[in-house]
């Protein structure tokens, strides 16, 4: 969906057919988009994300891969990603999920990364 700026101003792509849009961004050129935010809620397999005033609903594939980091023990460690499962991911968690656009126009997440240690601007 493309949304204008104000009435009658310059639109991101010529067209108002969004259908064209869809149909690009569900390419198999393109591998996948990226969605931020912190866990608003979760419906089922549906994660509402949310970021600054924004929000998006995506459904989560059932073959998608979910990761969290643990602290590695030591001062100076790097955290590490750990393969977990989908019942791990909760309310207020920050995410970053890989999706793709389907023809229709809805989201599937595709992988999950629960962020460690700090939380997403509401």
């Amino acid at each position: 969906m493309v949304y204008q700026a104000q009435k009658g101003g310059a639109s991101l792509f010529p067209s108002s057919d969004s259908s064209a849009v869809v149909k690009t961004l569900s390419s198999k050129v393109i591998a996948s988009i990226i969605a931020y935010g912190t866990v608003a809620d979760i419906q089922g397999k549906n994660i509402t994300l949310s970021y600054n005033s924004d929000s998006v609903v995506i459904a989560i594939a059932d073959t998608a891969e979910i990761y969290s980091f643990s602290q590695a023990s030591g001062g100076n460690a790097a955290p590490t990603q750990t393969k977990t499962e989908f019942s791990q991911i909760k309310k207020g968690d920050s995410l970053n999920v890989t999706l793709n656009l389907l023809s229709d126009g809805q989201l599937k997440g595709t992988s999950v990364i629960i962020l460690p240690g700090f939380t997403a601007a509401k």
